[in-house]
């Protein structure tokens, strides 16, 4: 089965290949991207030679981390606890579906070439820290590895609950297969509790992106979205032009609900619009500590258009909280005509858009303005954040198997993901594919955003309650939290600086 999928991913890249060769069409190769076995003058061989670093979707080929003819760790089980409806990690059998079922492959491979055995224990993510804690605080060691929701890990981290990723051997953290974004922001005085790599597809999931439908943009006489967006002129200006004013009563109630027509809606309330809009809340000085550092004039123009945007629109249909799927079915039935939502939030919701009639597209989350220069998307808090607890029975297994598991899942579950499942069963067009990719690369990670449970939800959870009131509060809410959320700072770097 392994084969099979590797087999199936070569032959899609033969696949687009040859369409992109019978349709005449070419690629504009910038010259900051231009590999050097693709510069002008090379011979044949030297280009084959620079192309066998790279793998058929152009990443970097990786060697094995462990030479698996050495390693083995005599059947050590490892154990992974999860959150409930977590899909990184688990795969009982095969079923058919791509995904699950590399997943499931991987686990085997990995159990084989290490040594290992892989056991799962599912639990529900309101229970994981208290379940972490207990066993932190008793000196058991039921478990290894934590997958944890993202939002409320942090709790256990400075809890003292996992060990500093930085220390283990088995654990490359520097290697492709591994977020080197989200480390980045994650490695606080050489030390680092959570990690997410290739096998963490929960993070693509929770993306958020704009869906929109073809017809209805047509219909309104708008600019093809995607030209905005390749123009840089995707802002939030713009999205409020295409959709003020838009609300068409079709019930004739007089009353906006879900029955009428709206030029936006979003099933994911008001939250997750800072980061877009590269506005983030904390820095780091020279030696690592945090301070407070947003940029309130640039905070505050993104408000007035996100208010105008949400709350002055007479077009916008908005779950506040986020969560509903009634905005997924109004664009589903061709009542909405751009739709904020998760690149894949949950079956039921990508079910549904893969199957509307009507066509539709995917575009990134707009940015603030034009003179910004890259596109970012806002990671939803509900994806898995991984740590090793702190009475691993066996830390030198289980950071190889964690390690090794984010390996095989680079050279085969992330492009199983991304290429196949995502860009030719759920999108339609090259072009929203393209855009996918804007997504997924521009994801920013803040401490303010991660560690906003423990600081008191300065990033989200304020542009979502201030986004509710109607009225630009920036300033003052950042003002009159500004002590709350530099002692909550303090704490955790009291933590991360404890010797």
């Amino acid at each position: 089965m392994k084969t099979a999928i590797r087999i199936i991913l070569m032959l899609l890249a033969i696949c687009m290949l040859i369409t992109a060769v019978a349709c005449g069409t070419t690629t504009e190769v910038k010259e900051s991207e231009t590999r050097q076995g693709d510069q002008p003058g090379t011979t044949p061989e030297e280009t084959e030679t620079e192309d066998d670093k790279y793998d058929e979707w152009g990443r970097e080929k990786i060697p094995s981390p462990f030479d698996v003819e050495k390693t083995n760790f005599d059947d050590t089980v490892i154990t992974i606890i999860y959150k409930t409806q977590d899909r990184d990690f688990v795969s009982e059998d095969r079923n058919g579906e791509v995904v699950n079922d590399t997943i499931f492959e991987r686990n085997l491979e990995a159990e084989e070439d290490l040594g290992v055995i892989l056991e799962g224990r599912s639990i529900d993510h309101h229970d994981i820290s208290s379940t972490v804690q207990t066993a932190h605080l008793s000196g058991t060691s039921d478990f290894d590895i934590v997958a944890h929701y993202a939002y409320y890990g942090t709790t256990t981290a400075l809890a003292g609950c996992y060990e500093n990723l930085l220390t283990e051997p088995n654990l490359h953290l520097d290697q492709p297969y591994w977020n080197q974004n989200y480390s980045a922001v994650q490695n606080i005085n050489n030390k680092q509790y959570f990690a997410i790599g290739s096998m963490n597809i929960l993070v693509i999931d929770r993306s958020l992106g704009v869906f929109f439908n073809k017809s209805m943009v047509k219909n309104m006489g708008l600019e093809n979205p995607y030209e905005t967006v390749i123009d840089g002129k995707w802002t939030l200006e713009t999205l409020i032009d295409y959709t003020e004013n838009s609300w068409q009563d079709l019930n004739n109630n007089d009353k906006m609900d879900a029955e009428d027509y709206f030029g936006l809606g979003s099933s994911e309330g008001y939250g997750g619009w800072f980061l877009p809009c590269e506005l983030t809340f904390v820095t780091q000085d020279e030696y690592g500590y945090h301070d407070l550092n947003l940029d309130i004039e640039r905070a505050s123009d993104a408000m007035d258009l996100l208010i105008t945007m949400f709350k002055k629109n007479n077009g916008a249909f908005v779950d506040q909280y986020g969560g509903s799927d009634e905005p997924v079915k109004m664009f589903v039935n061709d009542q909405i005509m751009f739709l904020v939502n998760n690149v894949f939030r949950n079956e039921q919701f990508n079910a549904m858009i893969r199957n509307m009639s009507s066509d539709y597209g995917l575009i990134p989350q707009p940015k603030l303005d034009e003179i910004q220069e890259k596109y970012h998307c806002w990671v939803q808090d509900a994806y898995s954040t991984m740590s090793l607890m702190s009475n691993c029975k066996n830390k030198e297994a289980a950071c190889a198997a964690w390690d090794y598991l984010n390996y095989l899942s680079y050279i085969d579950l992330y492009p199983a993901y991304t290429e196949v499942i995502v860009k030719v069963k759920y999108l339609r067009d090259s072009e929203s594919s393209k855009c996918f990719d804007y997504i997924v690369d521009g994801a920013i990670f803040d401490i303010g955003e991660l560690y906003g449970y423990e600081i008191g939800d300065l990033a989200h959870g304020m542009c979502r309650e201030i986004i509710n009131t109607g009225n630009n509060l920036v300033a003052s809410k950042y003002d009159s939290n500004q002590a709350k959320w530099l002692a909550n700072l303090e704490k955790i770097d009291n933590f991360y600086f404890d010797e």
